[in-house]
């Protein structure tokens, strides 16, 4: 006699949940990427010191422009000049005050901001200046 063939179905066989779980986790083992390794100690120190020198620079030119500012606008006194010298850049513009009590006296003006007037030898412009120090001077447009 012939053996019968058992119809089974192979279509509606599930594994079992054990197997299942071990395909997720190799699954997620195998997605999963190590991370870089962190940097050393140092590296950490010289990065923030750079960081440190850079606000310390740039605190070094933002403040003294901004203290000669706030000083001119407080106790500043207003004054007509004549320019006597002129860079070609303008790197530098002097100027001798001619209505002040500090008349005759020749001084640079000062930057703000690395921004110097645009002006010519002999223009006249109005100037604001510290009365106890004429060497903080500030041309007013």
């Amino acid at each position: 006699m012939a053996k019968k063939k058992s119809k089974r179905h192979m279509d509606q066989y599930q594994l079992p949940p054990h197997v299942e779980e071990a395909r997720r986790a190799v699954a997620r083992v195998a997605a999963w990427k190590p991370r870089p390794p962190l940097p050393q100690l140092r590296v950490i120190l010289v990065g923030f010191g750079l960081f440190l020198l850079c606000v310390g620079m740039a605190l070094a030119f933002l403040l003294p422009s901004q203290s000669l500012v706030q000083d001119l606008r407080s106790r500043g006194v207003s004054a007509a000049a004549t320019v006597v010298g002129v860079d070609s850049q303008p790197k530098y513009v002097k100027v001798r005050l001619v209505s002040s009590p500090k008349a005759g006296t020749e001084v640079e003006l000062w930057d703000y901001g690395g921004m110097l007037p645009e002006t010519q030898t002999g223009a006249s412009m109005i100037v604001t200046y510290d009365p106890e120090d004429p060497s903080r001077i500030l041309a007013q447009s």
